[in-house]
């Protein structure tokens, strides 16, 4: 089983020609039409649109919080999920436990010269 993960992403869908380029069940992207707006704005297959201009979806449909007026930009919020590579997320994983070691090592040694610096000094 692949391993997945959630992403949180802002988009601003711009109507072309009065259309949204995109096809929906429920709340759930479901098909972005090639060259459409939703395409333009990035939009992928399986996104899971979660707010409409500032407002949750889980309280009201996608379409019933789309604005009258189909010039005005619409603000998107929406979760994508996607794989991880294993391999990269391990790789990534020893880079950030480098760094946190070299952080620490920094900080011993600045505290070690203030130590010594306390005791010339006295």
């Amino acid at each position: 089983m692949k391993k997945m993960k959630k992403r949180n992403v802002t988009l601003t869908l711009e109507r072309i020609d009065g259309s949204l380029g995109i096809a929906v069940a429920g709340n759930q992207v479901t098909a972005v039409h090639k060259n459409g707006a939703g395409e333009a704005a990035g939009l992928e297959i399986g996104d899971l649109i979660t707010e409409v201009n500032g407002k949750d979806t889980h309280l009201d449909t996608f379409g019933s919080l789309l604005p009258k007026d189909k010039t005005k930009p619409i603000k998107l919020r929406v979760v994508r999920l996607f794989e991880i590579d294993p391999e990269a997320e391990a790789e990534a994983k020893a880079e950030r436990a480098a760094k946190k070691a070299e952080r620490e090592a920094a900080r011993a040694a600045a505290a070690e010269e203030e130590g010594e610096a306390a005791e010339v000094e006295a």
